[in-house]
């Protein structure tokens, strides 16, 4: 988990929406190893199915709220869709970890207040 970091924009919204939109009550410091099948909207007892149509849903209010609450804009050559799919692949990995979340969030937001490298 060497990528999650107070310092970086993209864990650190990551982690405020989430806890926003009620999946998760962790601090920040443990929020990045938290398992994507802890998360609320992850029902272990739904389909395959089910649980791939609430990831969708969680990942259309993530990249809703990054945008026109948080003031992301896409990267360049990214599009909505393209955004949407990259959390969604994330979302329906049940050990995947809210850093991993944060790190594919960072290649497809410019992040208010992130500086150009």
């Amino acid at each position: 988990m060497a990528y999650w970091s107070k310092n970086n924009r993209a864990c650190k919204t990551t982690w405020s929406t989430l806890k926003l939109l009620d999946q998760l009550d962790t601090v920040f410091l443990e929020a990045g190893e938290l398992k994507i099948k802890e998360l609320t909207f992850f029902n272990q007892t739904s389909s395959t199915d089910q649980r791939k149509a609430a990831a969708r849903m969680l990942a259309i209010q993530l990249d809703n709220v990054f945008r026109e609450v948080r003031g992301a804009t896409y990267e360049e050559d990214i599009t909505g869709e393209q955004a949407i799919d990259s959390m969604l692949k994330v979302l329906t990995t049940p050990e995947a970890t809210v850093s991993d979340l944060a790190e594919k969030c960072d290649v497809s937001y410019n992040f208010y207040g992130e500086e150009d490298e």
